[in-house]
């Protein structure tokens, strides 16, 4: 079983730098960018707060910024499919 706790925590940073992120995924990419609150609140409400919520979303956003960085230092050798 995976514990998946820490991935809901309330605090909307990354580890500095994006820790171990290196290389991404283009689907997984392309589904961080259509997430929302409104599809967060929708599908995890129940299980969600709304501060965790928007704290997933406040990482989802420090994500793609380290995403679009990289991509434009490093290319498209980091992605993918």
């Amino acid at each position: 079983m995976i514990d998946h706790s820490r991935s809901f925590k309330s605090l909307g940073e990354m580890n500095p730098a994006g820790g171990d992120l290196q290389f991404f995924s283009r689907s997984m990419m392309g589904a961080l960018e259509t997430l929302d609150e409104t599809g967060l609140q929708k599908k995890c409400g129940e299980y969600m707060t709304l501060p965790e919520i928007q704290t997933t979303l406040q990482r989802k956003d420090l994500i793609l910024q380290l995403y679009q960085k990289l991509v434009k230092e490093k290319g498209n050798s980091i992605v993918y499919p």
